[in-house]
């Protein structure tokens, strides 16, 4: 300990699938952390550290630094716990590779409910019979707004679901607020006097698919709205940065054309919905900060990590790591982080940094990685 500080700065590093973060921490003796004093410029747990300013508390429907962070985390331990499988999928008689399922769930009509709404009588009844017909049990969601002004949903989990079950699923949960009765009468109110071609959408939409969800559209009575999308994983190098970049970014600021009142709006975005009503933008601007942004499982919620102090054996590996040209290595006000992937752990031969990870893993989700290095 020092005497002259009265505290003493202990090494210790967390270990996460996608990064390494080291940093020292202080033990007080029991005098000077009675009265939390400490004068050392380079002791950072002074009273001013902890101020916080609620004033600063409105997102305004863009997810913050920290957020970001949490969904990236999450997301990261989610693919890791999750084994390859192989799935025989009866509607194409073939057996598929799968891992994860990301899908997006969205709002075949214009949006009349509030966010808050949508979210409670839509999404949360959704993960209720996701965790009853799937057994899913970890998860990532995140909304967002659409083009359109229509809050969409993308949801992530270990758990392989069959798409028509999807469509079906999602379509009668949020018929319950009318949204697939809404699009059976737009649709047919549009094809009134047959195909009806959308010339607007021909850049996007070419005539000859037109055509083929018109038939299917006629064939359900427009009754099973395109309304849930399965992403494909299958060509995707890293799963875990492609969906962590798409469920975590920010949300768009939307420039939208209202009838009789021209504005400005960005061509690549609203070229599909190119206008909305001044009633209904007043509407979605009112309601656009009800609910939460994001949401996942209990146990991808607080994941600290394996911790440990750092010892002679794991310094030898941290000096392997951060030598390495795989890995990238920044320095932070109060801590330093090494950016590296589990691969690269195991092709360094990094057994204690491995094992400090695996028992983390083991304890919260009882999953072990099966070392082999």
């Amino acid at each position: 300990m020092d005497l002259e500080t009265g505290y003493t700065k202990i090494p210790y590093l967390t270990v996460h699938p996608d990064r390494i973060t080291f940093h020292n921490q202080i033990i007080y003796d029991k005098i000077r952390s009675s009265h939390h004093d400490c004068h050392d410029q380079n002791c950072h747990f002074g009273k001013t550290t902890y101020q916080n300013n609620f004033k600063s508390n409105n997102n305004k429907n863009r997810i913050s630094r920290p957020a970001k962070r949490k969904i990236e985390k999450a997301i990261n331990y989610l693919e890791v716990i999750s084994d390859k499988q192989q799935i025989y999928v009866k509607e194409i008689g073939k057996s598929i590779d799968f891992k994860l399922t990301f899908v997006t769930l969205t709002l075949p009509s214009r949006q009349i409910h509030s966010d808050q709404q949508i979210r409670r009588d839509c999404m949360h009844h959704f993960l209720t019979v996701a965790a009853r017909k799937w057994n899913v049990k970890r998860y990532v969601m995140r909304s967002e707004r659409q083009a359109n002004g229509n809050l969409h949903f993308h949801f992530l989990c270990q758990n392989f679901i069959p798409h028509q079950e999807l469509r079906d699923t999602w379509n009668n949960i949020i018929n319950k607020l009318g949204y697939v009765d809404e699009y059976r009468q737009s649709m047919k109110e549009w094809h009134r006097d047959k195909f009806n071609l959308r010339k607007d959408l021909l850049k996007y939409w070419p005539e000859k698919s037109q055509k083929k969800a018109y038939l299917k559209g006629v064939a359900s009575d427009w009754s099973t709205p395109n309304s849930t999308d399965i992403h494909s994983l299958r060509f995707i190098k890293d799963i875990s940065a492609y969906i962590c970049k798409y469920m975590s970014k920010a949300a768009r600021l939307n420039k939208t054309v209202i009838k009789g009142r021209k504005k400005g709006h960005d061509k690549n975005y609203f070229m599909l919905y190119p206008t909305v009503t001044a009633g209904v933008k007043d509407f979605l601007k009112s309601n656009i900060n009800c609910g939460r942004l994001w949401s996942c499982s209990t146990d991808l919620s607080n994941l600290h990590g394996g911790s440990d102090v750092i010892d002679t054996n794991i310094s030898q590996e941290l000096k392997k790591i951060q030598d390495s040209p795989k890995s990238r290595y920044f320095k932070k006000d109060y801590c330093e982080v090494l950016f590296c992937d589990l691969e690269l752990l195991k092709s360094l031969h990094c057994v204690e940094i491995l094992k400090l990870l695996n028992d983390f893993l083991g304890i919260r989700f009882n999953y072990s990685l099966q070392l082999t290095i």
